[in-house]
């Protein structure tokens, strides 16, 4: 599991995290990269701050939604 992960930095283990947005071209719906980038954006914010889950923007309900773990 990612979250367990420690590195070792100068004698300190420090905790390792990773948060990512995803969003998706959607087939047919004309979409700008900017608006693009933006729903990434909401995403990855979103998937920050529930930790420990994934976040991925959800074109047919215009918002982000998260995968528990």
């Amino acid at each position: 599991h990612f979250a367990d992960r420690k590195a070792l930095y100068e004698g300190l283990e420090l905790p390792v995290t990773f948060s990512a947005g995803i969003a998706c071209l959607p087939l047919g719906e004309p979409v700008e990269l900017d608006q693009l980038v933006e729903r990434a954006d909401r995403a990855l914010y979103l998937a920050k701050e529930k930790r420990n889950c994934f976040a991925y923007w959800d074109h047919r309900e215009s918002k982000p939604y998260i995968i528990e773990q």
